[in-house]
């Protein structure tokens, strides 16, 4: 997986969700988790493939947002590149062999 550095790297990012995100068994869902700067805490994006959904959450010490809410592909792509120095992070913490530069 490259590094998210442009809107096209962001929808790739998406596209490659399946390899990426982890598995929730029970849930039926992938999630990747990476820092919520702005809040102090964790975003954590989730897509139910039955569904083909995209939703987001977030929560910290201070707070939880009440429920996840739902994204549009467009709209999570334009999440996934405006939050991308913290999604590249938590990509930078994945196995090695699936990043690159």
């Amino acid at each position: 997986m490259k590094i998210v550095r442009s809107k096209k790297d962001a929808e790739h990012f998406i596209d490659q969700a399946r390899d990426l995100f982890t598995y929730d068994e029970s849930g039926k869902k992938f999630y990747f988790v990476f820092e919520d700067h702005a809040r102090g805490g964790q975003w954590t994006v989730m897509f139910y493939p039955g569904e083909e959904r995209w939703s987001t959450h977030s929560m910290g010490e201070d707070y939880c947002d009440e429920g996840e809410a739902g994204l549009s592909r467009e709209d999570l792509s334009a999440f996934i590149f405006k939050n991308r120095k913290y999604v590249n992070r938590a990509i930078k913490n994945l196995e090695p062999a699936l990043v690159q530069s």
